[in-house]
Formats: structure tokens, C-alpha cells, sequence
């Protein structure tokens, strides 16, 4: 059931991704294919394989170079290559202050270089449905936590049928991979509609 469950998802995501300049298919249906996996190996493992990102981020700077030299369709492969690399180093720097893995650096590198190749619209497509439902996702965990806190505090000594309501996730254990994944097709939707 999975496995038509994935596939129903990768056609669909390439269907999104078909009307992209041609110098960026490479890195999207390389994202459409491993979407599934991605989303399910944060989500149960809080960890993004790099068997799934490395390669993405190497696929979007080869378009970028190449379209760099090569008419590709990309109407900007310096600023493919700019957001990649200014993607990377903030979230480099985030992790190293312990906000994000090094898992969602490299997705969101891949998928924001991905998207510049389609265009500046979605890189600013991407990072603000991304920034936006991760912020929902944030919120949605901190306030959980606030009403497991809660709970916690009106039980004496402990008991009182506080068991089983411990939350799920703590703030920092958030798998931000399907927050990325999710604005960068939305991106890609809105701007291959228009």
C-alpha cells in the first residue's frame, strides 16, 4: 500500500514539477522521488538521509553551473547559485546554535536552489510557505506542550491519570523536512500555474 501510495505522490509531484524551464527538472524530479521518503524518514526518525539530500543539493548546483554556460531555459543560474549557497550558510550557522539539523540545512539548500532555477517568485514562494508552516507547526507543539505543563501541574504527587499525555515532541525535536518539502511545491505549483 505504501508503494502505490509513493508513486500516486511522485506523479503528482512531477505533474507540478513538468512545466519548470528545462534547466531545473533534473533537481525537481530528483526531489519529487524522494519526497516520500524524506517526509516519512523525518517525521518517524527526526532524520533526513543523506542519501536523499546530498544528492539534490549536488544536482542543483550541476544545473546551476551548467546553466550557467548553457541555455537551460534558468532566466538566473547566479541566482540559483546565490540562494543555495546564502541558504546553506544561515542554516549552517542555525545548526551550530543547535536551532535545526544538518539534514534540513542540506534540504533546504537543495530545495531553494531548486526552486531559484525556476525563478526568483519561487524562491520567495518557497521560504514563505515553508517559513509559515513550520511556524504553524511550532506553535502547534508549544501549545501541546503548554497543556501537557498544565495538566502536569494539577495531578498530586504525579498520579491522578496523568499517564499517556506526554507530548508526542519537545520544541527542538521537530521535523521541519515536510515544512520544506510542502512549501517548495507549493511554490512550484503557484508559479508553473500562473
Amino acid at each position: 500500500m505504501i508503494a502505490f501510495v509513493d508513486a500516486a505522490v511522485v506523479l503528482a509531484l512531477l505533474g507540478v514539477a513538468a512545466p519548470s524551464p528545462p534547466g531545473a527538472l533534473v533537481p525537481a524530479v530528483w526531489l519529487a522521488f524522494t519526497t516520500p521518503l524524506l517526509i516519512r524518514s523525518d517525521v518517524t526518525r527526526r532524520r533526513l538521509p543523506n542519501l536523499a539530500t546530498m544528492p539534490a543539493l549536488g544536482l542543483v548546483l550541476g544545473a546551476s553551473a551548467v546553466a550557467v554556460f548553457v541555455d537551460t531555459g534558468v532566466k538566473d543560474p547566479a541566482l540559483a547559485l546565490l540562494v543555495t549557497t546564502l541558504v546553506a550558510a544561515g542554516g549552517l550557522l542555525s545548526a551550530s546554535l543547535g536551532g535545526v539539523g544538518l539534514g534540513d540545512v542540506k534540504l533546504a539548500a537543495a530545495a531553494a536552489g531548486s526552486a531559484a532555477l525556476v525563478g526568483a517568485d519561487a524562491a520567495w514562494a518557497l521560504m514563505v510557505v515553508s517559513g509559515a508552516s513550520g511556524g504553524a507547526v511550532v506553535l502547534a507543539v508549544r501549545l501541546r506542550l503548554r497543556r501537557v505543563e498544565r495538566r502536569k501541574s494539577r495531578c498530586v504527587d504525579g498520579h491522578e491519570g496523568f499517564a499517556g499525555v506526554a507530548p508526542a515532541l519537545e520544541v527542538g525535536e521537530i521535523p521541519y523536512g515536510p515544512c520544506l518539502l510542502f512549501g517548495y511545491w507549493v511554490a512550484l505549483a503557484a508559479v508553473n500555474v500562473v
